[in-house]
Formats: structure tokens, C-alpha cells, sequence
């Protein structure tokens, strides 16, 4: 059953690591977007509350009251994790308020002092001052929520709320998995890395039948094979369930790479938003070294490492991507 028309939004989804801070970095350049960085990550937020996404599991899949509610809330308020005031929109009310956001709500080292004189200021998230915007443009903004590893609340969007669209970016698993074993493995401790994905990949395992054939024993498998199959699982799954719906974009990071102008500008028609003349020079440089980095992988990854990829890839709905040749202009 899908909602009733209401505030349209747009969803950003895809593993971490793998370009969904790209494309939220290309959608903020847009005067009219708001944008909100992962904000299910913040206690205080709105989505915090929500059923967990990572698994498909439709005996938890959120109330669709509580998620437009949600949704509305979200897009009513800033967080910890945002990047406020960073660039110029057309509903603030003054250019002075703008910088107003940004020097207080972006700069933890100056709300700190305010916090023992403002309660207001302990949160992580907050509801926009409405004297920061104007009453004109307010309620034309497009509000944009990028996640990361949340399938279930891809396709609940697609499947359940005709208000949002979902952007979903896929990069080669060789890419992430490089990426992932160089900004978070590191910083992390594998043991507490191995028990969080075996026993996520377990519950995967009760829940699809075919999911356990497809995965084999859990228990003998290395942390980057569990985190490369939780990859499959969830970018196969948001991917299948976009398949025929006008709402869903999907975008792959080396094409992204390779073909930058051209991508975008997909985004943004998708989006229904453009980016200013004063702005491109800005959406420009987004672009920059894309396309060594997203090659990087191919140098860094040890041959078990490659061949596990490989592996992961064989058979899936999404090894079409990245022909052999490693040229994904013909892949679609």
C-alpha cells in the first residue's frame, strides 16, 4: 500500500565506502537540497527510533506512519553528523544566518561551552530555528537522507512510499573491499569486527533459506569474505527490488568515475534538481582523481584477495557491472 502525497525526499543508500558521500556531496552543491548524513546514527534523531534495515525481514519492517513521520521530523532538523551551512541555499533567510548555522551547529568546540547554559545544545540532533529560514523557500526544499547498509529501508521506500526516491550507488567489490579493509578494519578490532558480521550474516541465514545455500559455512569464512557477502546481499537485494520502478537510480562508482558530467546530470534530472553555473566549477572538482581511485584496488588487493572477489561475483545479478575488460560504459 503506498502513502498518500506528502514531503517528497530522496533516499541515498549503499554500503559505506563505496561513493554514497559522493553523491550527497553532489546533491548539496543544489540550493534547494537539505541534506542529512546518516542521522539514524544519532540518538536523538527521528530515524534512530525506526526498525533496523540492514536485514530484509518484513516482520520488521517500519510502520508507514511512523517512517513519514520520521521522514518529516528528518527533514525539519540537523545533526551531529552534518555538514550545516556548508554551501549557499536559497532558504535561508539571510546570508548572515547561514553562517550563523555553520559557526555554531557545525563547530563542536564552540557548542561546547553552551551546553552547560543551553540544554538544547547536550542533543546531537536539532530542530532548525525557524527564524534561519525564509517562509517562501522553506517549504520547497528537497530534503536528502543518505544511509549506509540499510536494504530493508531501500525497499520499503520502493515498495511502500511513492513520496521518496531512491538513489543507490554500487562500487566494484574489489573497490570496497579495499577501502573497507584501509578506513575502518584498520581502526577496528577484528574480534569484535568477526563476531558483529558472523552474527549478522547467522540471522541473514535464518531469515533466507536461500541466502544460507548461496553463503555455505559461515563459520569458515574470514571477516573480508563475511563483509564481501553481506556486500552482495545488500546491493543485490536494494537492486533486484529497484528493477522497473521509475523511483529507483542506480549509479555505479566507476562509471561515476569514468563519466563524470554525464552522470551527474543523470542524478540530477532523476532528482528533478540542477546545480547553478556559479556552483559547476565546485561540482567539478567532485570529479577529480575519480578515476585513479576507483582503479586503486587493482594494485592494493593480494591475489586471495582478488580470487575471493572474484568468487563473490560469480553468478550474482550484478556481475554485468564490470565486464572482465574493466570498461563499464557498455555494461547497462
Amino acid at each position: 500500500m503506498m502513502t498518500a502525497p506528502g514531503d517528497s525526499y530522496v533516499l541515498i543508500a549503499g554500503q559505506g565506502r563505496s561513493g554514497t558521500n559522493w553523491i550527497l556531496d553532489i546533491l548539496d552543491l543544489c540550493e534547494n537540497t537539505w541534506c542529512r548524513n546518516e542521522p539514524n546514527e544519532l540518538i536523538n534523531s527521528a530515524m534512530a527510533s525506526l526498525a533496523d534495515g540492514a536485514l530484509i525481514d518484513s516482520g520488521f519492517f517500519p510502520d508507514i506512519d511512523a517512517w513519514t513521520e520520521a521522514i518529516r521530523k528528518t527533514g525539519e532538523s540537523f545533526g551531529d553528523r552534518d555538514r550545516v551551512g556548508k554551501e549557499n541555499k536559497n532558504y535561508y533567510r539571510a546570508s548572515i544566518c547561514r553562517h550563523l548555522v555553520q559557526f555554531i551547529y557545525d563547530k563542536p568546540r564552540v557548542r561546547k561551552p553552551l551546553k552547560s547554559v543551553f540544554s538544547h545544545f547536550e542533543l546531537d540532533e536539532w530542530v532548525i530555528p525557524r527564524f534561519l529560514l525564509n517562509d517562501i523557500q522553506r517549504n520547497n526544499r528537497l530534503t536528502i537522507i543518505k544511509v549506509n547498509q540499510m536494504p530493508a529501508w531501500s525497499r520499503f521506500v520502493l515498495d511502500k512510499d511513492s513520496n521518496g526516491k531512491v538513489i543507490h550507488i554500487v562500487r566494484h567489490p574489489g573497490g570496497f573491499l579495499n577501502s573497507w579493509k584501509n578506513r575502518y578494519l584498520r581502526q577496528m578490532s577484528s574480534d569484535v569486527v568477526l563476531l558483529e558480521n558472523r552474527t549478522r550474516l547467522e540471522r541473514l541465514a535464518d531469515l533466507s533459506e536461500t541466502w544460507r545455500k548461496r553463503m555455505g559455512d559461515i563459520n569458515q569464512m574470514s571477516i573480508p569474505e563475511m563483509e564481501l557477502w553481506y556486500w552482495l546481499y545488500a546491493n543485490e537485494e536494494t537492486y533486484l527490488g529497484g528493477l522497473k520502478n521509475s523511483r529507483y537510480k542506480l549509479v555505479v562508482f566507476e562509471k561515476l568515475a569514468g563519466d563524470f558530467k554525464n552522470e551527474v546530470k543523470d542524478i540530477l534530472d532523476f532528482s528533478t534538481l540542477n546545480i547553478s553555473k556559479e556552483q559547476e566549477k565546485e561540482m567539478f572538482k567532485l570529479g577529480d582523481n575519480s578515476i585513479s581511485i576507483s582503479d586503486g584496488w587493482k594494485q592494493s588487493l593480494s591475489t586471495e584477495e582478488k580470487s575471493l572477489v572474484e568468487r563473490i561475483l560469480n553468478n550474482s545479478e550484478l556481475s554485468s557491472f564490470w565486464p572482465a575488460d574493466g570498461d563499464t560504459s557498455n555494461s547497462f
